[in-house]
């Protein structure tokens, strides 16, 4: 896959919204704030993500993971809990049966997690070849040491770009390295780099 399967404006960013390529990528490195919007019903991003993870798996790419990925799961396990997320009527967000949707457990998130790595083609790769890249991401990107891990992951295993829904991995997108994320987040990027570009020809 390379850049002619990117659409316009988001080629030259190095960005590719779910659903508007034309390629699925054969293999992908797999970012936590992807697996946190699959796995968490609640989060914005959860039925895209979880709708562009059902064609991954129809389609047979792998999905490369590290023991970061779970380790990073059980912060989010942990956070998870400890956030009250009542709905605009100050009640929590109902399911179906008017059940009220709570938190997951950690035992939740690890259960969902089990069963997305046994139904994918999601590949484990050892971490110390890994970290070793991350310092050299990190050296050249002004990002932190988790969102470099997950670049570094995605150039050790030569993946196919790079899925996520965190917005500050447009720092690192390329045609070399694209970056697959929701359709809202691209075009929050994309939308704020056109007004950085402006701000930057008006001085």
């Amino acid at each position: 896959m390379g850049v002619d399967d990117l659409d316009g404006s988001e080629a030259e960013a190095g960005l590719q919204a779910f659903g508007r390529g034309r390629v699925l990528p054969q293999s992908f490195a797999v970012d936590i704030s992807f697996v946190a919007s699959c796995l968490d019903q609640q989060d914005a991003d959860h039925r895209e993500c979880s709708a562009y993870l059902e064609r991954l798996t129809d389609a047979g790419t792998v999905l490369f993971f590290t023991d970061l990925t779970e380790l990073q799961l059980h912060d989010l396990a942990r956070a998870l809990r400890a956030v009250e997320r009542p709905d605009a009527s100050g009640s929590r967000p109902l399911g179906r049966g008017g059940l009220a949707l709570l938190p997951p457990t950690p035992e939740d998130v690890f259960d969902r997690w089990r069963t997305l790595v046994a139904s994918t083609e999601a590949m484990y790769c050892e971490i110390p070849e890994v970290i070793e890249g991350t310092w050299a991401v990190m050296a050249a990107h002004d990002i932190d040491a988790a969102r470099a891990a997950s670049v570094s992951l995605a150039k050790v295993t030569e993946a196919d770009g790079l899925v996520t829904t965190d917005p500050a991995f447009a720092a690192v997108a390329s045609a070399t390295l694209p970056i697959f994320v929701p359709g809202r987040v691209a075009d929050a990027i994309l939308r704020e780099q056109m007004s950085t570009e402006k701000g930057a020809h008006r001085d």
